[in-house]
């Protein structure tokens, strides 16, 4: 803007280099959308938690599948996967769960995954639904036996329809919550939360840059969120969780090859192979094994026995790491199978 002097005309404008003196510099900006999930065991839940009342619900369901029901191909041909879901409903203090499952038909009106099958049974059930009585919903996915090459693929999220479904039933009911599981097992349950919100941050996030695949070694261009090598995605819990080091893989290896082990087992089997650093004690042993069945999607769990088995979460990353999947005799169709269902 012009400055008026005293005698009313205006100033001459200021030039563009001196007007850069006023101008405060500009920074590059990056705002971070952040998504929050809750990893808890499930032995450490209470009765009254809703989040183990679901699960049991859910157990019940993969219990009744694999006892009672003769999966028909056609509801499944399109990906030969299976999904279980539960929703859990509350109306005036009772419980209600319903359950749900996927069809896959390849059909051109599409599929209709487990989480809308849930749905659709709870509105066709019970004549009041609202959505503000909609508490929350486990989805799981199961081996029903219809393509040996496709395994489940667990934690399960939510596809992108599903996910509008549940955040349509978010904006009524503000607790309402997403129970995924890393395994069949339920030793543990990821409790997601269709909360987000936004970080600002001043400098580029190394997630957007290019990046080396830890499983393969491979190269990858910056914007990529799946290996071009080995096609895992660098996001998924099978990837954050896979060890960097040999012996760990070394643990995994004789767990997928010999089965269940004790400590005392899997010290003696140790032995007759090649020497390996840092696990030559049973010491050294069990602290790996801690490791590997500790935190987010254990890799190792203890069976009923108290001996050391690997979990999926295990298999699955031991299937994707290269020589060891060799090793373990995996063929490679097993640690290829990324699709949602």
């Amino acid at each position: 803007l012009g400055l008026r002097g005293a005698s009313g005309r205006s100033g001459a404008r200021r030039q563009p280099a001196e007007a850069d003196e006023w101008r405060a510099p500009r920074t590059e900006r990056w705002l971070v959308r952040k998504e929050y999930t809750r990893i808890r065991h499930v032995d450490e839940l209470s009765e009254s938690d809703d989040v183990l009342k679901l699960t049991k619900e859910v157990q019940a369901f993969v219990r009744w599948f694999e006892e009672e029901s003769s999966v028909d191909k056609f509801f499944h041909r399109k990906s030969h996967r299976v999904v279980l879901a539960v929703l859990h409903v509350n109306i005036d203090g009772q419980d209600l769960f319903v359950r749900g499952i996927n069809s896959e038909a390849s059909l051109p009106t599409g599929a209709v995954c487990a989480e809308r099958a849930a749905i659709s049974n709870a509105r066709s059930q019970i004549a009041n639904l609202q959505r503000e009585h909609m508490r929350g919903i486990a989805v799981v996915a199961v081996d029903a036996g219809l393509d040996p090459d496709v395994k489940p693929q667990n934690p399960l999220p939510p596809c992108g329809a599903c996910q509008e479904w549940l955040e349509k039933i978010q904006e009524a009911n503000r607790g309402f919550y997403v129970l995924i599981y890393p395994d069949l097992s339920f030793s543990q349950v990821y409790e997601r939360l269709l909360f987000w919100s936004v970080k600002e941050e001043n400098v580029e996030p190394a997630d957007v840059g290019p990046w080396v695949c830890r499983l393969c070694d491979s190269p990858n261009v910056p914007l990529s969120s799946t290996c071009a090598s080995c096609g895992v995605s660098r996001f998924s819990f099978r990837y954050l969780k896979a060890p960097t080091q040999d012996r760990y893989f070394h643990i995994l290896a004789a767990l997928k090859q010999h089965g269940p082990m004790n400590l005392g087992q899997l010290h003696s089997w140790l032995t007759t192979q090649p020497p390996v650093m840092h696990l030559q004690s049973k010491a050294e042993i069990s602290s790996v094994l801690h490791r590997l069945g500790n935190g987010v999607s254990a890799l190792v769990y203890r069976d009923k026995a108290c001996r050391f088995a690997i979990s999926e979460t295990g298999d699955r990353v031991l299937a994707s790491c290269g020589k060891w999947a060799a090793l373990a005799g995996y063929r490679k169709s097993d640690g290829d199978s990324n699709g949602r269902r």
